[in-house]
């Protein structure tokens, strides 16, 4: 029975920027709205639409899948990086995507939504609120447990959002671990 709580504990407790994972309690109406801009985003980004993409993120976006780890940053700088703006996000880094394991794997795949929070003001919401903010992500498996190596936990890649107002807007993209 032990052996079962550790890794649902895990689970639970390890997330975006060391922020808890949950299964999420988003309503019905909420998830269709999720899903449905999950849906627009995916299409935008297989047909290169960056006039969509643009339509459905924030000016600035979260990317941590092509940084590099500068072990002379502070924790707080690291988070700082991983921040850009929607356009260098587009001129820098979306040419890699399609490339990436985590596009390959979307091809046949399902995802998971789940819930993480943010204890924190993202540099790329400008918020007059309460925290934490509540992240929706649609995550998939990119690797399994030891595909990569031995006693490797796997990981998962996907897509942040955030509801503003009444709709879902793209935060950005993720990894765990």
């Amino acid at each position: 029975m032990s052996k079962l709580l550790i890794p649902f504990f895990l689970f639970l407790t390890i997330g975006v920027q060391g922020q808890p994972y949950k299964p999420t309690n988003i309503t019905f109406k909420d998830s269709v709205k999720l899903i449905n801009t999950w849906k627009q985003l995916k299409k935008a980004l297989e047909l290169k639409d960056t006039k969509t993409l643009r339509n459905l993120s924030l000016k600035t976006i979260h990317c941590d899948l092509f940084e590099t780890i500068d072990p002379k940053l502070t924790y707080e700088q690291s988070i700082a990086v991983t921040y850009m703006s929607l356009n260098t996000f587009l001129i820098q880094y979306y040419k890699n995507l399609p490339k990436s394991k985590l596009f390959e794997v979307m091809k046949y795949k399902k995802y998971n939504i789940s819930e993480a929070y943010l204890n924190f003001p993202p540099p790329n919401m400008k918020i007059h609120r309460s925290m934490p903010i509540t992240l929706y992500d649609i995550l998939y498996v990119t690797f399994e447990p030891n595909e990569i190596a031995k006693g490797h936990e796997g990981a998962s890649e996907g897509f942040e959002f955030v509801k503003m107002k009444d709709e879902f807007k793209f935060f950005g993209l993720t990894s765990i671990p």
